[in-house]
C-alpha cells in the first residue's frame, strides 16, 4: 500500500518544512508538491526533502491561481507516476494524524468497496503572543469546526488513486466519481489546520487569494474554463469580507476579534467548545531530538483478527474499528445529528411543560372570579335561611 500527499503551496515558509517532516514520518510515501510564486524561501525547503527522493517538486509561474487544475494534476500524478494507493490532497498548514497507528495503517485498514474517506478538519485558533514555532505556542483548538459560513462539518477528503480523478473546492470534493465513502461514524484520521498563525500570515495570505474576490480579477475567465465560476459580487461568502477588510484597510480589527485570550480560553474548555491539544507539538519535538513518536494502540480485536488475519495488528484494530463503526451507522447515521434531535426533544418538552403550565394558571384565574361568586351566593343563601 502507497500514500500519496499532495501540497499546493505560496510563501508557506514558516510550515513547509514541519509538514513534510510531519507526514513523511507518519506513513506518507511520497509527496507532490506544486509551488506557486513563492518567495520567502519556501522552495529551498521544497527542494532540501527533495534530495531525499520521496518528495517532488512542480513550479507554477502563472498569474492566476488555478486550484482545481493543478491540485487535480497532482493527484493524477500521484497514481500514474507514483503508484500510490491512497491520496490525500492537502495544505501547507494541514497536518493529517491517525488517532491509531501511523496514516499508512488506516488506508490499509479500509475494505476495497470504499474509496474515501471523510477527515474531519479541527482549526487551532490564535493567541495574543507570536514568538515562537506556531506548533508550540497554537495548542488549543475547537472540538467542532464548521465550514466557513454554515453549520455543517468542516472536512477534507482522502480517495482512492485514480488516472482520471478530479478534484475541486479547495480539496474537499471529488467530481463524476463513483467511489463509496466510508461510513461518517468512522473517522480514524483527523486535520489539524493552523490557518491564522499570525497577523502577518493572516494579511498575506488574505491579500494574495482574495484577489479572485475582485471583480476586475481577469483570473475569473480562467476558473470558469475549470467549470469554478466564482460567485458574482452581492453573493455571501465567508473569504470575501476579509478581503473587503483588507483593502479598507481594517483587517487588523478583524484578526483581533479572533484572537483568544485566556479569559475566552478558560470559557471554550468549560464550555466544551475547546480543548488544549498538544499532539503536533509532541510529534515534532521527538522527531527533532531523533526519537520515534509513540502511536499508542488499544488492545486487538480479535474478531477484526479473525476477519481479516493477513492483516498486520494496527490495521486489524483500525478494521474492527470501521466494522463497529459501520454497525452503529445503521442505527444512527450520524452521532451529531442524533444529539442535535436528543436537544431538540429535550428543549420542546421544557417548552410543553411550561405551556402546560401556563394554561392551568390561565384556567385556573379564569375560576377565581366564578368560585367567589358561588363563595358569595352560598354565603346569601346561609343568610336568608338563618333570617
Amino acid at each position: 500500500m502507497k500514500l500519496a500527499l499532495t501540497l499546493l503551496v505560496r510563501d508557506e515558509g514558516e510550515v513547509i518544512g514541519a509538514n513534510l517532516e510531519h507526514h513523511l514520518s507518519h506513513g506518507v510515501d511520497v509527496v507532490i508538491v506544486t509551488d506557486h510564486q513563492s518567495r520567502d524561501g519556501t522552495v529551498e525547503t521544497v527542494q532540501r526533502y527533495a534530495a531525499g527522493g520521496r518528495v517532488v517538486l512542480l513550479r507554477e509561474e502563472s498569474p492566476d491561481f488555478l486550484q482545481a487544475e493543478w491540485v487535480t494534476r497532482m493527484a493524477r500524478l500521484a497514481c500514474t507516476e507514483h503508484g500510490a494507493d491512497w491520496v490525500i490532497n492537502g495544505d501547507a498548514d494541514e497536518f493529517y494524524l491517525a488517532r491509531r497507528g501511523s496514516l499508512a495503517d488506516v488506508f490499509r485498514a479500509v475494505p476495497p468497496e470504499y474509496g474515501v474517506l471523510d477527515i474531519p478538519v479541527y482549526n487551532f485558533l490564535p493567541r495574543p503572543d507570536e514568538d515562537g514555532a506556531f506548533y508550540e505556542r497554537m495548542t488549543v483548538r475547537e472540538t467542532y469546526t464548521t465550514k466557513p459560513g454554515t453549520s455543517s462539518r468542516f472536512k477534507n477528503i482522502a480517495h482512492r488513486a485514480r488516472p482520471d480523478v478530479r478534484v475541486v473546492g479547495g480539496n474537499h470534493n471529488l467530481v463524476d466519481s463513483d467511489l463509496a465513502t466510508v461510513p461518517a461514524a468512522w473517522t480514524p484520521i483527523e486535520c489539524l489546520h493552523f490557518p491564522m498563525r499570525s497577523y502577518a500570515d493572516y494579511e498575506r495570505k488574505v491579500a494574495s487569494r482574495g484577489r479572485q474576490f475582485d471583480p476586475e480579477y481577469q483570473g475569473w475567465l480562467q476558473h470558469r474554463k475549470e467549470g469554478e465560476q466564482p460567485p458574482p459580487p452581492g453573493t455571501a461568502v465567508p473569504e470575501r469580507q476579509p478581503y473587503e477588510e483588507y483593502r479598507q484597510g481594517r483587517l487588523r480589527q478583524l484578526y483581533d476579534k479572533v484572537l483568544l485570550d485566556d479569559e475566552e480560553l478558560a470559557e471554550g474548555i468549560r464550555a466544551g467548545r475547546l480543548v488544549v491539544d498538544e499532539r503536533l507539538e509532541e510529534r515534532l519535538a521527538a522527531l527533532r531530538a531523533g526519537r520515534t513518536p509513540n502511536h499508542p494502540h488499544p488492545e486487538p480485536d480479535p474478531g477484526a483478527r479473525l476477519a481479516w488475519p493477513d492483516l498486520p495488528g494496527p490495521a486489524a484494530d483500525l478494521r474492527g474499528e470501521l466494522a463497529r463503526a459501520i454497525r452503529a451507522a445503521e442505527v444512527h447515521p450520524d452521532a451529531r445529528e442524533l444529539e442535535k434531535l436528543r436537544r431538540r426533544v429535550r428543549v420542546l418538552s421544557e417548552k410543553l411543560a411550561a405551556t402546560r403550565e401556563k394554561l392551568a394558571l390561565e384556567r385556573e384565574l379564569r375560576r377565581r372570579p366564578l368560585k367567589a361568586l358561588a363563595r358569595a351566593a352560598k354565603v346569601v343563601s346561609r343568610r336568608g335561611n338563618s333570617g
